[in-house]
């Protein structure tokens, strides 16, 4: 029986993340993906078929319930109830629905957070 005060850690890394300035709606840009959880952030495939990159975050504008910039019909802030780089809603929200969220893989499998922390350094 696993303590429950114990939890398992997984990490991603990006040896470039970039966010753009306000007059680009602080567009998203990642790349070089190192880690043990899935690149959810970059996934450009398709669940169920036809829909191919509709839920790659890198290369999106910030998406806020006053700024819809995010690529679905719908707007992600409202049915995701957050804040994020959208394309359409998925795979990952550190600020949606009260929780933390992260696709493990392309079968749809969210994992809900405990806890989540988003480290940026800058470059030397």
């Amino acid at each position: 029986m696993r303590d429950k005060n114990s939890y398992d850690w997984f990490s991603v890394e990006y040896s470039y993340f970039h966010v753009g300035p306000a007059s680009d709606g602080y567009r998203l840009d990642v790349s070089g993906y190192n880690g043990d959880a899935y690149n959810a952030l970059q996934y450009a495939g398709a669940w169920y078929g036809g829909d191919e990159g509709n839920f790659l975050h890198d290369g999106m504008k910030f998406s806020t319930r006053d700024q819809d910039n995010d690529l679905k019909h719908d707007q992600c802030t409202y049915d995701r109830t957050g804040a994020w780089w959208f394309n359409s809603c998925y795979m990952v929200c550190f600020c949606c629905n009260g929780y933390h969220e992260w696709h493990s893989t392309d079968s749809a499998d969210t994992h809900y957070l405990d806890y989540s922390r988003m480290l940026i350094k800058p470059q030397s």
